[in-house]
């Protein structure tokens, strides 16, 4: 059985396929018949996670975060329409704070109808500087910026901001490091008593690799 799911749109930008790209709008249509004959139970899906590191806030562009919030709607709603009523969708964004403080971050939300679960994608880093710290560091990333309120933090954020939906954690794992190898294990066993203090916290995704794209180790061992 396979739990979560993510669908990235790649043949039409963000706004083409919220005002009904034929070709995309086929594609979901026999996507939603595969998941009705294959899928008996309920199971996350996201729709192009980490969507806001592919915003480009320019009129006309066709990847706005207007487009992303409006083409999240037009995927979900058509899925649900053509029987695929099992999916529970996942806004899943990329927990990189200078994100969160652009003006536009908040107008990727597609709406409460189309969103289940709010996701985010996070990691700890064993050596000390950026990520490194405790369970509430990588939730609760905080920047100052200069000139504008600062960032509370993912989990602040989204709790008050989207109090009525369960979160999770989407994607993360703790970097492995030969210099501070303690690291990884030590923060696996603080974990359990740690993420109490988290309760809307219900899912967590490990991302578990030897090596991903910077050769960084995620695995657990």
């Amino acid at each position: 059985r396979i739990l979560f799911l993510n669908w990235k749109p790649e043949s039409a930008s963000w706004a083409q396929i919220a005002k009904g790209d034929r070709r995309t709008d086929a594609y979901l249509d026999r996507l939603a018949v595969h998941i009705r004959k294959n899928f008996n139970e309920q199971f996350f899906f996201a729709v192009h996670h980490e969507g806001e590191n592919d915003v480009r806030e320019r009129a006309g562009s066709g990847y706005t975060a207007r487009d992303y919030a409006a083409m999240y709607r037009h995927v979900i709603k058509r899925l649900r329409a053509k029987g695929a009523t099992n999916i529970v969708s996942v806004l899943v964004h990329m927990a990189y704070v200078p994100h969160t403080t652009k003006s536009w971050f908040n107008t990727m939300y597609p709406g409460d109808d189309v969103v289940d679960w709010i996701g985010l994608d996070t990691y700890a880093y064993s050596d000390p500087g950026y990520g490194h710290g405790s369970l509430s560091e990588i939730l609760n990333r905080r920047q100052e910026v200069k000139g504008k309120r600062a960032w509370p933090g993912f989990y602040n954020w989204a709790v008050t901001r989207h109090a009525g939906k369960p979160l999770m954690i989407a994607e993360w794992g703790v970097w492995s490091s030969k210099r501070n190898p303690r690291y990884k294990a030590d923060f696996y066993r603080a974990l359990g008593r740690e993420v109490r203090r988290f309760p809307k916290i219900r899912a967590m995704v490990q991302f578990e690799t030897p090596s991903n794209q910077k050769g960084q180790d995620s695995s657990v061992d």
